[in-house]
């Protein structure tokens, strides 16, 4: 009868413990108004939270970050990343990718992004997938 208490409460433990470690995988940021990656055009409200959305895979190559040039600080600022983690009882979910941004003054920037297998060192010219975002903030 210990058993199945003990494994409980080691479970219970396990999001503290991914938490206290820095995972991402939280879920837990206001994705604001949501664009899918693929829209290349955004058009918000001064203040508004907005997010861009990757449904990702089980590969290599889920690192998106800003690149230069970078967006105007005054139209949009970056507020943070949030992974979901997929469904594990299916093969190849990856989970999903919210890059979280706040809009600033009005105005329009360019938000230029890459996805690399790994951003830095060795391997940051193995793989890279640029897209430029045109962000009006009106």
């Amino acid at each position: 009868m210990r058993r199945p208490v003990a494994r409980a409460a080691a479970l219970a433990a396990v999001p503290l413990l991914l938490a206290a470690a820095g995972c991402s995988d939280t879920g837990r940021m206001d994705h604001g108004t949501v664009f899918a990656d693929n829209r290349r055009e955004i058009t918000v409200k001064p203040g508004q939270t907005f997010s861009l959305h990757w449904k990702l895979s089980v590969v290599p190559g889920n690192d998106w970050k800003a690149v230069p040039p970078t967006a105007d600080p005054s139209v949009v600022s970056f507020i943070g990343e949030d992974r979901i983690a997929g469904d594990q009882s299916h093969s190849g979910d990856g989970g999903n990718l919210y890059l979280v941004f706040r809009a600033g003054t009005k105005g329009s920037t360019k938000l230029a992004l890459d996805n690399c297998f790994t951003c830095t060192g060795a391997l940051k010219d193995t793989y890279h997938s640029p897209r430029t975002y045109a962000v009006t903030v009106g």
